[in-house]
């Protein structure tokens, strides 16, 4: 993790977007999920 502390948004940038390629790395997961018939085990992951 390279961080430089300055005072300027590209950190928070970079954060946004980190939490944005997670949200996107678990779509496929979700979709996954809700091909599989265990509705239990989707409300856990959910």
């Amino acid at each position: 993790m390279l961080r430089h502390r300055t005072p300027s948004s590209p950190i928070y940038l970079s954060e946004a977007v980190k939490k944005a390629l997670r949200l996107i790395a678990l779509i496929p997961l979700i979709q996954r999920r809700e091909k599989c018939p265990s509705r239990e085990e989707k409300s856990a992951f959910m």
